[in-house]
């Protein structure tokens, strides 16, 4: 295993490496997390073909150490193999490894702003908070990183030819409450107080306290499943606004408007809205 530090991004090799096993993970978490903070980790895979479901394991907790300690976690040169095994285990999606989308060209007008006046209904604030963070995404993120939690060192390097549309979206929607970002580690009850905080669930009536006592041990998307199912006789349903990342950022949609904001985000890079619950 080799580890390769520049600035703020750390490297991870495994040179002599086919079979990734549960040590040399125990290993990466032992070097790697300790003193890392809103730094980028890059694990490199070249020449892994595959992994113990224990190695799996400890990539999901190396993962969540580096979120916690505000840094970020990607995996780069996979084979054929391992991107397999990923699948095949529910992670690719966690890792977001899965094949990018060409965005359907506009006719015309901004998609990102149409979908954004759906999802913000209307909101002024949060529209003019849109424009104005396309216009200038920096002065945008230097005044509102910290509150929306997200590293603005790591976008000055990773937007360095301009901001992606859809992620500032779901940043200016967290900002503004229309939009909640939710960890695939977090407590089921800490998601359901930030649902019950965002504006459209202040007018809808939903057994918040009852969703908030679901068992612990429940998947993730199976519970955003029932709380979209309950939403949905009030017009409103649940819906992941998909960034390939390995968090949910999640938002009420109404029904009625679930179709038009689909065909939107089929117009806008990377962005994709994965409808929760029952099949439409």
């Amino acid at each position: 295993m080799n580890i390769e530090t520049d600035g703020d991004n750390t490297v991870v090799s495994f040179p002599d490496t086919t079979d990734l096993d549960e040590a040399t993970v125990r290993l990466v978490i032992e070097k790697v997390t300790a003193g890392v903070t809103g730094k980028s980790v890059v694990l490199d895979l070249a020449g892994v073909e595959q992994a113990s479901s224990e190695a799996l394991a400890g990539l999901i907790l190396l993962q969540s150490n580096i979120a916690k300690a505000r840094g970020t976690l990607a995996l780069s040169n996979l084979t054929d193999g391992f991107r397999k095994l990923l699948k095949s285990a529910a992670m690719d999606k966690m890792f977001g490894l899965q094949k990018p989308r060409e965005p359907k060209k506009a006719p015309g007008g901004n998609p990102a702003l149409d979908f954004a006046a759906i999802l913000y209904r209307g909101d002024k604030k949060a529209l003019a908070s849109l424009e104005s963070a396309l216009k200038d995404w920096r002065a945008f993120y230097g005044m509102h990183a910290k509150e929306i939690g997200v590293d603005f060192d790591w976008l000055e390097k990773s937007w360095e030819n301009g901001p992606n549309p859809w992620e500032v979206l779901i940043d200016v929607g967290v900002l503004h409450h229309w939009v909640l970002e939710a960890d695939h580690a977090e407590f089921l009850d800490e998601i359901v107080a930030g649902l019950k905080a965002l504006e459209p669930a202040k007018t809808v009536p939903m057994p918040w306290d009852e969703l908030a006592k679901t068992e612990p041990e429940t998947e993730i998307e199976e519970f955003l499943a029932e709380v979209s199912a309950k939403l949905r006789p009030n017009n409103e349903v649940l819906v992941i606004l998909d960034k390939g990342s390995d968090s949910y950022p999640l938002a009420m949609i109404r029904l009625d408007a679930l179709e038009k904001v689909k065909r939107l985000a089929e117009q806008i890079e990377d962005a994709e809205v994965v409808v929760l619950g029952q099949d439409d």
